[in-house]
């Protein structure tokens, strides 16, 4: 009699070989909790595999076998071997008929526990293939069930990000950012392994989407990775669940795999996994506010040159000294380090900052909130400023347009882009030698993230310079205008601190 199921062969295999389970597993390379599921039937191996694991466990099996235990195996298959008796052609026959009857059940297990799948052979290996256009809906479907199934769950994308299609870019920042069906799950783990192409055609929405997608608040926790990937193709995992592989053509996809073979997605993860230690790297070094005034990032940032800025929020610049200490002394006086520091950032700022070139794109609709109601962002700490306050900060801000002629700064009257539908403003800080971006919690102080991949800082800085040239073929007064805007706000304040008479 000859076993039908996959595990419970194996199971005889090492019962006739005199063996143990970890012994098979050793010469797999297996933990031997792998071997027990294959004999439970709770597990089959991945198909990708299952040539080799067949080849290495009819040698193993044979090899390590007595003359006796041999017999018996050609007994209970029912092996004739034509009179051959030298052990030799014993083994060498006994092994090709363990391969047949190993893949035969394997082939067997596979097809009775995968009914809904496609049937296991050579050329399918147990993938599936989806039509390309409902990926989203399988990638979506696949983790929010796997979320209701186990409470949570961990996502490994890779991908080369500003070269897939409109569609997928939107789709893979919603999924970061919580949108829609992932708005109520917080238990979403993900890690994005990011190619950079520096070739980028429509730059202003990538990197804005970019941007949205890193600093935005979602209540998934996600780690971001810069690496070295194909350009025309995306890796999408569910730990345990589901893995999906789409290839793109200028960034049309023209076909997608998918699999939920529990063994090839595990492997799958874990070859990301891999990939993370090995041929990764952190795309931003993360610092509190705190961390980036004591390791002095702001302090090397404002003592550079070439300095360009996308605020979208009113920080703690062009603050006269006074002001500047005042508000440090409220946030930091349990911090006579930071104190210290804070004190130095607005010596550097008053006496080389303001005096060097500084381009600056500044939200309008940040700017006047921030003019009614005094929100501000000191260190990307939220905090409002009274009337009294605004009016100082204001006139020093009237006060060095006026005098410094290096100090550019730009309104933006909307989104630079519209297909980002947010009301959060995103900041983006260059430098020569740095750049960073902040956190943009709405009112929760969040953490910098300085850039430490070379080519999205060359992405930044190419970013910016578009954003510049399609700004001068609006309006070439950006200056008489942004001065405008200042001395009507400070007028504003003035009449609303009942400084003047109406």
């Amino acid at each position: 009699m000859n076993e039908k199921e996959f595990g419970k062969l194996i199971e005889k295999l090492i019962y006739f070989s005199g063996q143990k389970n970890y012994s098979l597993a050793t010469e797999l390379g297996y933990d031997v909790s792998y071997i027990s599921k294959w004999i439970n039937s709770t597990m089959l191996p991945s198909a990708k595999n299952i040539k080799n694991i067949i080849k290495i466990t009819s040698n193993f099996i044979v090899d390590s076998s007595s003359d006796s235990s041999l017999d018996d195996m050609i007994n209970y298959f029912e092996i004739d071997l034509n009179n051959k008796s030298d052990k030799g052609s014993k083994t060498t026959i006994l092994k090709e008929v363990i391969e047949k009857k190993l893949d035969k059940s394997y082939s067997y297990s596979y097809n009775k526990h995968n009914k809904k799948s496609h049937k296991y052979d050579d050329r399918n290996n147990s993938i599936q293939r989806i039509n390309p256009t409902l990926r989203k809906k399988y990638l979506d479907a696949e983790v929010l069930s796997h979320i209701d199934e186990v409470g949570f769950s961990n996502i490994t994308v890779i991908c080369n990000l500003f070269s897939l299609s409109k569609d997928d870019k939107v789709h893979i920042a919603g999924i970061r950012r919580c949108e829609k069906q992932y708005d109520d799950r917080d238990n979403l783990n993900m890690k994005f392994l990011i190619s950079f192409d520096e070739s980028i055609k429509d730059i202003v929405f990538d990197v804005m989407l970019f941007i949205s997608m890193v600093t935005s608040k979602g209540r998934v926790n996600v780690e971001l990775y810069s690496c070295e990937f194909s350009s025309n193709t995306l890796i999408a995992v569910v730990k345990n669940k589901y893995s999906h592989t789409a290839i793109y053509n200028n960034t049309r996809c023209i076909s997608s795999i998918t699999s939920t073979d529990e063994d090839v997605v595990n492997q799958m993860y874990d070859t990301l996994e891999e990939m993370i230690s090995t041929q990764s790297r952190a795309t931003f070094l993360n610092r509190t506010p705190k961390q980036f005034i004591i390791n002095q990032d702001y302090m090397n940032y404002i003592m550079d040159q070439d300095i360009s800025i996308v605020m979208g929020d009113l920080t703690e610049l062009f603050m006269p000294s006074d002001l500047f200490l005042e508000l440090g002394e409220d946030l930091f006086a349990d911090n006579k380090d930071v104190l210290l520091k804070l004190k130095r950032i607005d010596t550097i700022l008053q006496n080389f900052t303001y005096k060097s070139d500084l381009n600056i794109f500044m939200y309008e609709s940040a700017f006047r909130n921030y003019v009614t109601n005094g929100n501000i962002k000191f260190f990307n700490k939220v905090i409002t400023l009274n009337i009294e306050q605004r009016k100082r900060h204001l006139q020093h801000m009237k006060k060095l347009l006026d005098e410094k002629e290096n100090i550019n700064i730009r309104f933006i009257e909307n989104s630079l882009i519209d297909d980002i539908k947010s009301d959060e403003n995103h900041s983006l800080y260059i430098s020569r030698n740095m750049s960073f971006l902040v956190e943009n919690y709405n009112g929760i102080s969040g953490n910098y993230l300085i850039v430490k991949d070379k080519r999205l800082d060359k992405i930044f800085k190419s970013f910016f310079s578009e954003v510049s040239i399609e700004r001068k073929k609006v309006a070439e007064d950006d200056k008489e205008e942004t001065k405008k805007i200042v001395s009507d706000a400070l007028r504003y304040i003035e009449i609303i601190n009942n400084n003047i008479i109406i």
